[in-house]
């Protein structure tokens, strides 16, 4: 019988090597995406790589996963959500 798959490892590797234990935030968030929307790997991806602060990368993350259960959310873009977690973070 095969081993078990972590929900990280089942997430397509976009996070391999971070201990569960040791995810930050943005990171859980993106999981919790990515075993519900497996395709969503590349806007995951682009969240979790853009030039963010914590805070502002998990901010977006959040923003684009609640964007999933509505239509017409500007944030399901990953760039939309990525810009409105920056400009969130400059009118804190």
């Amino acid at each position: 019988m095969a081993p078990r798959k972590s929900k990280n490892q089942a997430a397509g590797g976009l996070l391999a090597g971070v201990p569960e234990d040791q995810l930050t935030g943005s990171q859980k968030v993106a999981l919790a995406v990515l075993a519900s929307y497996g395709d969503l790997a590349p806007s995951v991806k682009r969240i979790l790589e853009a030039e963010l602060s914590e805070d502002e990368r998990h901010r977006a993350m959040v923003l684009f996963q609640a964007s999933l259960t509505g239509s017409g959310d500007p944030n399901r873009d990953p760039r939309k959500a990525i810009l409105n977690s920056r400009e969130a973070a400059t009118s804190d």
